[in-house]
C-alpha cells in the first residue's frame, strides 16, 4: 500500500498534495507507520508476511551458558531463533524481567534453558541497541544462529510503499487519529 493509496482512502487527493512531502503527508505517513505497527503486534503470527532472516553470527558463550545476540535496527518481532548448539529453535520472546531469566544462573537446572527447551529474552545490548539472551549453551562454546526470522518495523521506502504491509484493514485507525 503506497501513501498515495492512503491519502485517497482517507479522502484527501494525491494530486492536490504533490509528490513532495507536506506537513499533511508526512503526518499521515508517521501514523500509518504507528497504526501498520499495532496491526502486527496484535495480529496472529502465522497471517504475518515479510519475516527477514536473522544475522547469522558466530558468538561465544559467557560462564552462565548465555549468547547475547545484538539484533537489526529496525527489528520489531521475533518469529523464531536457532543456535547450532540447540536440538529445535526458541519460538517465544520472553521480557528481561520473566521470571525465568532470573533462574537461569540458578543451580537447580530444572527451570533453566535448555538444548531441548532454549530461552530467548529480549534486552538491551551495551550499544543501546536491542539484543536477545540466548540460553543455554555450554560455558566458553562458540555457536552458531543458524536460522532466525524477524518482522522488521513497517517503513515507507523510496516508492511510497508501506513495508511490510500489515493484515487486516488499518487505516481506520489511521483516520482515527488525524
Amino acid at each position: 500500500m503506497t501513501i498515495d493509496e492512503i491519502l485517497t482512502a482517507l479522502g484527501a487527493d494525491p494530486l492536490l498534495e504533490g509528490a513532495a512531502p507536506t506537513a499533511f503527508r508526512q503526518a499521515v505517513m508517521r501514523r500509518a507507520e504507528k497504526a501498520a505497527t499495532r496491526a502486527i503486534m496484535t495480529a496472529p503470527v502465522e497471517t504475518l508476511r515479510g519475516w527477514r532472516p536473522l544475522p547469522r553470527a558466530t558468538l561465544l558463550a559467557d560462564q552462565e551458558g548465555k549468547v547475547t545476540l545484538t539484533l537489526p535496527t529496525d527489528f520489531l518481532l521475533l518469529q523464531s531463533v536457532r543456535l547450532s548448539c540447540w536440538q529445535r529453535p526458541a519460538r517465544e520472546m520472553l521480557m528481561p524481567d520473566h521470571w525465568l531469566r532470573r533462574l537461569q544462573g540458578h543451580l537447580w537446572t530444572g527451570l533453566r534453558g535448555t538444548p531441548e527447551r532454549p530461552l530467548a529474552f529480549l534486552t538491551a545490548a551495551d550499544d543501546d541497541c536491542l539484543a536477545l539472551e540466548l540460553f543455554s549453551a555450554t560455558p566458553g562454546e562458540s555457536v552458531t544462529v543458524t536460522e532466525g526470522w524477524y518482522m522488521p518495523m513497517p517503513r515507507f521506502d523510496e516508492t511510497g510503499s508501506l513495508r511490510p504491509l500489515p493484515p487486516g484493514d488499518f487505516i481506520r485507525e489511521i483516520a482515527a487519529q488525524l
